[in-house]
């Protein structure tokens, strides 16, 4: 039995308590509400979080809790407690690239559940994608961040970032990003420009210039290319349907085929991503196994977010 604590609000707790109904191989053994003052001494450190540490295992950080504790996944690590993170909830590279080392000599399991390339949609879709040339992604948001525009950006990107890693597979080659003015002085749209290694090109657009869809990946490979709906969780794919062209003259030679896209909707079998994160965590424990999204995989898409702003940056101050 994997004893387990969550770090979450009340109301989050019940959500837990159902999904681990499911597994017999795993108990919650409390939680931690950082967001309670009455949690919190004067300095902003866990109250209680000494007397969890000694009754759980492991530990789930809920994406919905509020700033944690400097050190706090240092302390974990250090203590052995495998951990799941749920969402790409870190972002500094100098804290990732301790926690990676860490994690090294620790050999717990570091998850990342609840990122976009856990889900039905793309799970049917990935294997399908192959020897991939071009991802270009559209994404409508209502506005970009006032005030923390750092933040905005990492949390508006990690997942489309991770989808377009895991397809490509290759390190940056070069990247540019700039904003793009329309209708007053903040950005109106944002346009990621990235080439890797291997020839492949990654291109996003993301603001709150109007769309028909709000996220949208296309996927181009050698002779077809993915349409994926990420929003509505629905997926096609289009290829070349080559279609005779008729000749009115029956002395003439008959033309070569006309070669037609067709677009075929694909289905998408669906599964409770959450329980299927929870059950790979625990999986990934038993069996001592690597995760599919883990702190290297944070790492690199953090580090790519980065490169995005410093280029940002370079034509608009962000506040």
């Amino acid at each position: 039995m994997i004893k387990t604590g969550v770090f979450a609000s009340k109301r989050r707790i019940e959500h837990y308590e159902q999904q681990f109904q499911s597994l017999a191989a795993v108990s919650l053994a409390g939680y931690l509400d950082p967001d309670d003052p009455g949690n919190l001494d004067p300095a902003g450190n866990l109250l209680y979080l000494e007397d969890l540490m000694q009754r759980v295992d492991a530990v789930i950080v809920d994406r919905f809790t509020g700033p944690l504790p400097a050190g706090l996944f240092n302390t974990l690590l250090k203590r052995g407690k495998h951990v799941m993170l749920d969402g790409f909830l870190l972002s500094d590279l100098t804290e990732l690239h301790a926690l990676k080392e860490l994690n090294q000599e620790a050999r717990v399991v570091f998850q990342v559940s609840g990122a976009s390339a856990s889900k039905p949609v793309f799970k049917a879709a990935e294997p399908q994608m192959q020897q991939v040339q071009l991802v270009k992604l559209e994404k409508f948001t209502p506005s970009l961040a006032v005030g923390n525009f750092a933040r905005w950006l990492h949390f508006t990107t990690c997942n489309e970032i991770d989808l377009a890693l895991r397809l490509i597979k290759s390190d940056v080659k070069a990247l540019k990003a700039k904003p793009v003015f329309m209708f007053g002085n903040q950005p109106d749209l944002i346009n990621v420009h990235a080439e890797f290694h291997n020839g492949a090109v990654f291109q996003m657009n993301f603001g709150r210039i109007p769309s028909e869809t709000g996220c949208l990946m296309r996927v181009f490979s050698r002779d077809r290319y993915y349409k994926l709906h990420l929003d509505q969780g629905s997926w096609s794919e289009c290829k070349v349907a080559e279609t005779p062209q008729m000749s009115f003259d029956m002395d003439d030679v008959p033309a070569p085929p006309v070669n037609q896209l067709s677009e075929v909707e694909k289905a998408v079998p669906w599964f409770d991503a959450g329980k299927a994160d929870l059950r790979h965590f625990v999986d990934n424990i038993l069996l001592d196994r690597k995760p599919e999204t883990g702190l290297e995989e944070l790492y690199n898409v953090s580090a790519l977010i980065q490169q995005v702003k410093h280029q940002l940056s370079r034509n608009f101050v962000f506040e």
